[in-house]
């Protein structure tokens, strides 16, 4: 498969980059090629013009074709995996496995049903961190088109907020709602979240049928859910931040720069001045710095991130698995990084906001380069088995091994 995308020349071992539409290629999606091209060079890696004969394939998305072309080269993508990367496919898998880390959410308009008994059924102040506002989100896309803040608080608000998600779905575009955390951590008053990057090598065996139910309860189950799934997370982040005070007035709920915290909704919409992206380590110096007596402290909240993704991940194991196995050529072939957005509520609990495939990467200023150039590094280091030229610090971030949490 030849790309029509400009290459420098033709290196055989190097990286071809496939793009499903070469058409305008700009943006975050050329921003991340040229990130990820600078790092493979420290590893001896160039541009390959031809998919044949690369060592590495770095695709924008899923594409069977490449496997039959490529050879025996790496891919940055397994089958299925929009099973984690689509909104109302993640939804569905998260809710059969009843997650702990997903708000309650419905996949409208198949669920419509459930959801407007869901809405009768609330009652003030039984919701702990939520109450009676949604968040609705559309099941593809990204970059924070489409999602909306709903008020369910009245009788008028709930008939407003069915006509706004009737409008808004449909069979082949669905959308998701979940309750709305209204009590987020605050940090200066603004909201902010945590974009996290986990890197799957195998997704594992085809195990037995009862693998696609829930997972069993407690760590022995769990590991029986996760076959041979072979997971890390980057023990590094970033913090990202809403560029307006965070409030829940109904004047505030169409505020996209209040209630998203999306780099490119608050560069494009910002009225004032953001606070800039912090590293997650600095996140966990800010925590050190203002403890609370009822607050966890960091380590149970990064012991909390692991394993929200351990469970997501060992959810949607099965379908994954069973589409690689579908398809021998990619076997042994795949890797893939995921972008893991989660909120922390005012008591330090992760929730889920979404799986990002093709996360962005270096678009947010200075800290995202330099955590996205570090994550990168210690990626590559991972899957092509290699060490870089410019060897990393001792100190510097890694991907960790990611294991069935410890019962507590």
């Amino acid at each position: 498969m030849r790309s029509r995308s400009p290459t420098r020349k033709t290196e055989s071992g190097g990286v071809f980059f496939w793009r499903i539409n070469q058409a305008q290629y700009s943006g975050a999606g050329a921003c991340a090629e040229k990130i990820v091209l600078s790092v493979l060079e420290k590893f001896g890696l160039c541009r390959s013009s031809e998919a044949a004969g690369s060592r590495l394939i770095w695709a924008n998305c899923f594409e069977p074709k490449l496997w039959t072309t490529a050879g025996h080269c790496l891919i940055n993508h397994f089958p299925r995996s929009v099973e984690l990367t689509h909104k109302h496919r993640l939804c569905e898998t998260l809710t059969r496995c009843r997650s702990r880390y997903l708000p309650r959410s419905f996949v409208l308009p198949q669920e419509e049903a459930l959801w407007h008994q869901s809405l009768q059924d609330m009652r003030p102040g039984d919701a702990g961190v939520f109450g009676r506002h949604w968040i609705m989100k559309p099941g593809r896309g990204g970059g924070g088109r489409g999602v909306q803040v709903l008020s369910c608080q009245s009788a008028t608000d709930i008939q407003q907020a069915i006509a706004i998600v009737k409008s808004s779905s449909s069979a082949k575009t669905p959308v998701v709602v979940s309750q709305y955390v209204e009590k987020p951590l605050l940090i200066n008053g603004k909201k902010c979240d945590l974009r996290l990057y986990v890197l799957v090598t195998s997704f594992g065996r085809i195990g037995a049928a009862h693998e696609a139910s829930a997972p069993s309860a407690g760590e022995e189950g769990q590991a029986d859910a996760a076959g041979d799934l072979t997971a890390y997370i980057f023990s590094e982040g970033l913090v990202r931040f809403a560029s307006e005070p965070f409030a829940m007035s109904c004047e505030s709920l169409g505020n996209s720069c209040i209630h998203l915290t999306n780099n490119e909704v608050n560069a494009r919409h910002a009225h004032g001045p953001c606070l800039g992206n912090w590293r997650l380590s600095d996140l966990f110096a800010w925590l050190r710095a203002h403890p609370e007596p009822w607050m966890p402290d960091s380590s149970e909240v990064w012991h909390r991130i692991r394993a929200l993704a351990w469970e997501v991940l060992v959810a949607a194991r099965p379908s994954i698995a069973h589409a690689t196995a579908q398809q021998p050529e990619a076997r042994g072939q795949c890797f893939e990084l995921f972008g893991f957005d989660v909120l922390l509520d005012e008591q330090l609990q992760p929730w889920l906001c979404e799986v990002n495939g093709m996360p962005s990467l270096g678009v947010g200023g200075k800290v995202d380069l330099c955590v996205d150039t570090e994550m990168l590094t210690a990626m590559f280091a991972t899957v092509l088995d290699r060490v870089p030229k410019d060897r990393q610090e001792e100190d510097a971030a890694t991907f960790e091994l990611l294991t069935a949490p410890s019962a507590t």
